[in-house]
């Protein structure tokens, strides 16, 4: 009886993830959507107040592309800085890593810099299970590092082609397809809006969109839902309405 009572409970679990996904594309509840929208609105405010430069990215940037504010399955928000050793307003030595830990620890918020990804998470005092926010820290590469070089096909004057130097940035985080970007793709910055709150995009932003989603097939600019965002929304619980 327990064999039985066990396979129907699996039918039934079968078919309520395929109707997560497949009609509510792994949405979390509205509760929880717009804690995830007022975090990014905290953090946005304070990176301006600190005159740090910032960007939308990854998932967050593909929103702002598509004309709509944080895609209803998504759990947190992406940002991107460029590190520096110096504080902006101060001019005291203190890097960005260091920065970003002071100005979002306190009463309300709490930051922790993620050595894995090389990224520093912010979210609210009041609980692990609510959203975050991602904060990707990227680093200029020297203009020798073999990695600020670009390569020109073979043409006329140069046969085999030809090697030069571009100003190049990189992030360490081994879970991002594209780990190097020219910085002429990303500044200057634009200024726009997006979910209500004033924020910056990168330059040529359907340039950094392509580069990091078009591998995944179709056009960057359609949703695409992955059957582990529900799994991951229906463990966490981020579906109820609390």
């Amino acid at each position: 009886m327990f064999v039985y009572f066990m396979a129907f409970m699996a039918v039934l679990y079968t078919i309520g993830f395929e109707v997560y996904f497949r009609q509510h594309y792994c949405r979390v509840s509205s509760a929880y959507y717009d804690r995830n929208v007022q975090l990014a609105r905290d953090v946005t405010a304070r990176l301006f107040q600190n005159k740090i430069p910032f960007w939308l990215d990854y998932a967050t940037l593909l929103g702002f592309l598509r004309e709509d504010p944080i895609n209803v399955w998504d759990h947190d928000t992406d940002f991107s800085v460029l590190f520096s050793d110096t504080n902006p307003i101060t001019g005291a030595k203190e890097n960005t890593v260091e920065q970003l830990l002071r100005l979002f620890n306190d009463d309300i918020m709490h930051a922790f810099y993620e050595d894995r990804r090389k990224l520093v998470q912010v979210r609210y005092r009041e609980g692990n299970q609510g959203p975050h926010v991602d904060l990707w820290v990227w680093h200029e590469l020297p203009l020798d590092d073999p990695e600020s070089f670009q390569t020109l096909p073979p043409s006329k004057d140069f046969p085999n082609g030809a090697r030069y130097a571009v100003r190049t940035m990189k992030t360490f985080d081994p879970d991002v397809n594209t780990q190097t970007r020219p910085l002429s793709l990303i500044f200057p910055l634009q200024t726009v809006q997006w979910a209500g709150m004033t924020v910056t995009v990168p330059f040529d932003a359907h340039g950094v969109a392509h580069n990091e989603f078009s591998r995944y097939g179709g056009t960057y600019l359609k949703p695409l839902v992955f059957r582990g965002d529900c799994l991951h929304n229906l463990v966490s619980l981020r579906w109820l309405p609390w």
